[in-house]
């Protein structure tokens, strides 16, 4: 198998065990920075439109691209400022703002 695509692989497999991580104490989370559980069912609500929505568009534009590769890295950055946004979080806002990070990250990643 080729060198880069070990990494690649290896590294959406790490960033998918840390977010497997955080799962169960989410809404532990949420109601923490002041939120409730439609605080956190809106937070991931926002997530999955934006994913939803820029996989289609990201995907009629990376067939276009020659270097998918690194749109992929460019999606783990965002992966990984998203998870590490998850520190600074003081309100349910902020949860908002890093969601969005997120569904860009996935659907660059997809």
């Amino acid at each position: 198998m080729n060198k880069i695509l070990k990494v690649l692989l290896a590294s959406s497999f790490f960033v998918s065990l840390a977010g497997g991580f955080f799962t169960p104490i989410y809404a532990i989370f949420v109601e923490e920075i002041g939120g409730d559980i439609l605080t956190a069912g809106s937070a991931y609500a926002a997530f999955a439109i934006v994913s939803g929505l820029l996989i289609y568009a990201i995907g009629l534009w990376e067939d276009k691209v020659k270097h998918q590769e690194k749109l992929f890295v460019l999606g783990q950055g965002l992966t990984v400022l998203g998870f590490t946004g998850y520190l600074f979080i003081d309100s349910p806002k902020d949860l908002f703002i890093v969601q969005v990070i997120l569904g860009i990250a996935v659907s660059s990643t997809a």
